[in-house]
């Protein structure tokens, strides 16, 4: 089967699960055989979905009297020669096989892969998944562990590095904070790049001691560049260098080239005056790019240690995270080939379909690519499908990052890209708003006030604003596949922003559930669809909702294990698969 390599960077209510669902069913009509799919998607409702329309959308195309079922599966998969009778035969060979047909989430995927390869990638024998609060508790074991493994002084001393000098109530909390913020990125780096950043030597010290002597005698031509001159020699002395980065003159100074003069107040700041204060910004910069690499040499050997301890436990407790087995079989694809993964996996995948790539981690992606590009290659038995929207990488969840597309459409040689933006479930005035909308971002307040990320690197709003500019000038335009479809927009605001923060957050929960209840009575027969930012948010307004008489449930969200109830089953269940872990006795 020749089929190009496709990436569709589609919209929600696009058709992006009709889309994959056709691209399987046609791989599956030309003969591909089920252990050579492998189709993945990020949840359980998701692979089951895509399971589902697969078997349905055959078994009404083989059996339905009328021959609509039959012309839209021929529309979807492009195979015009299609019969009801290669319809059923497929049908039965999918439920005959069933087992052998990989469309499942990729974290399962990636423990599949793992226990099919363990010796490769270095898992103890009896291995399984540690949950969450598992994990947790493993870390902070570990870095018990490590406080009691390094002598005082040089935990003292490091902690010092760490922390820019200032005192912090507790090591154990501070180490902790550089573990969650960075081990799963800085596990996967070289040993060298925590040593890698380049320092200037900066000025000798009679050098220094001249530039202060300068400007304390200098006069500018103005009494404010005069004070602030005498200011800058004040900080010098006291060696305040947080203070000195901050002040205008020397940022002037240190942004403008050599020989190149600036205006303070209105008047142009003498050459001699400028040369000065040269010589304190490089003063400036030696000291924080030597406590800067002090800092991330101090934070490798931290994270390095931990890598050891932690690996160390998990073996001996044989537990992993997700996170652990993406990283082995990321590494153990750096240097193997796929050759034994079919054998171990029951079968060569020579088709790869990605579902919601938008949520694939670079990290993820590293361990996808080879099965993807040994697709690309076997043209003639093999394809390569992607689909996911752009525009949900903002969320970040799992990792996902909307470069991640960028870097499909570098790697996969050949590979065809599509827009797909008609919406199939919205009217058409909704779409408008939704263009209106995001469009309207480059109206947002923080474009107008913030410079760009070269101009001002250290600036948060820099980036907010280029982030911002970036994904409004990008927005495609979004259309309604629905014609003269009626449809209602509007937007109304709780107007409790003016409250402290715990009163705003009441006062605009009670607005929604308010709002909602008076919906709920309006239309009784409709369903009313809620969107929130946090999953805390949806137990809140799920408690008000109740509160108001309006029959509501919740998809995703809150997991179960916040109920006193279902701990103590846990705990019950826990105890019988470990009854020497006391914790389980005590509670």
């Amino acid at each position: 089967m020749n089929t190009r390599p496709l990436l569709i960077r589609a919209s929600a209510g696009t058709g992006k699960t009709y889309q994959l669902t056709g691209r399987l069913l046609r791989i599956l009509l030309a003969g591909g055989a089920p252990e050579t799919i492998l189709a993945t998607t990020f949840t359980r409702k998701a692979a089951g979905e895509i399971l589902s329309r697969v078997l349905i959308t055959l078994a009404q195309a083989a059996t339905s009297e009328e021959d609509s079922a039959l012309q839209a599966l021929a529309r979807q998969t492009g195979v015009d020669s299609l019969s009801r009778n290669d319809c059923l035969a497929l049908s039965h060979q999918l439920l005959r096989e069933m087992h052998r047909l990989k469309v499942l989430t990729i974290d399962s995927f990636f423990a599949q892969l793992a226990r099919a390869l363990g010796y490769e990638i270095g898992v103890p024998p009896g291995w399984r998944l540690a949950d969450e609060v598992e994990d947790a508790w493993l870390r902070e074991r570990v870095i018990d562990t490590l406080l009691g493994s390094i002598e005082t002084s040089e935990l003292m001393s490091l902690l010092a590095m760490l922390a820019k000098g200032d005192t912090k109530r507790s090591v154990r909390l501070e180490i902790l904070n550089i573990i969650n913020d960075g081990y799963e990125v800085a596990r996967g780096c070289p040993p060298e790049v925590w040593t890698d950043l380049d320092v200037p030597a900066g000025p000798q010290e009679p050098q220094l001691l001249e530039a202060v002597a300068l400007l304390r005698t200098a006069d500018a031509g103005h009494k404010t560049t005069n004070r602030s001159l005498q200011g800058i020699a004040d900080l010098v002395d006291s060696s305040d260098w947080d203070d000195l980065a901050e002040k205008s003159l020397v940022l002037r100074a240190f942004e403008s080239a050599a020989g190149e003069s600036f205006t303070h107040s209105r008047k142009a700041v003498p050459p001699d005056i400028v040369s000065a204060l040269r010589v304190i910004a490089a003063a400036c910069q030696s000291r924080h790019l030597g406590l800067l690499r002090a800092q991330t040499e101090a934070t490798g050997r931290v994270i390095a240690h931990y890598d050891s301890l932690m690996a160390q436990t998990k073996h001996s407790l044989r537990v992993l995270s997700f996170a652990d087995v993406t990283y082995r079989l990321a590494t153990m694809f750096s240097n193997e080939s796929l050759d034994r993964v079919g054998f171990r996996m029951d079968g060569a995948m020579d088709h790869v379909l990605l579902d919601e790539f938008q949520d694939t981690s670079p990290a993820q992606w590293h361990v996808i690519k080879p099965f993807a590009l040994r697709a690309v290659r076997r043209s003639d038995k093999g394809s390569f499908f992607c689909v996911g929207d752009t525009k949900q990488a903002i969320y970040g969840w799992r990792g996902g990052v909307a470069a991640i597309f960028d870097a499909v459409s570098n790697q996969v040689p050949g590979i065809e890209q599509v827009e797909q933006n008609e919406s199939y479930r919205s009217s058409p005035i909704l779409m408008q708003t939704v263009n209106r909308l995001f469009r309207g971002l480059m109206n947002h307040p923080a474009l107008g006030t913030a410079n760009g990320p070269d101009a001002d690197p250290a600036s948060r709003e820099a980036y907010e604003a280029d982030a911002i500019a970036r994904f409004a000038t990008a927005f495609p335009e979004h259309r309604s596949a629905k014609g003269p479809m009626p449809g209602y927009v509007c937007i109304e605001t709780s107007g409790a922003d003016s409250a402290g923060e715990g009163e705003k957050r009441l006062g605009h929960l009670l607005f929604v559930a308010d709002r909602i209840a008076s919906l709920a009575v309006e239309f009784p027969t409709k369903s009313v669809g809620v969107l929130t930012r946090t999953n805390r948010t949806v137990a809140g307004l799920i408690h008000l909702l109740r509160q108001r008489q309006v029959d509501v449930s919740q998809e995703g969200g809150n997991p179960l294990t916040d109920s006193p109830a279902v701990e103590l089953v846990l705990s019950a269940l826990l105890m019988a698969d470990h009854p020497g872990d006391h914790r389980w006795w005590f509670h």
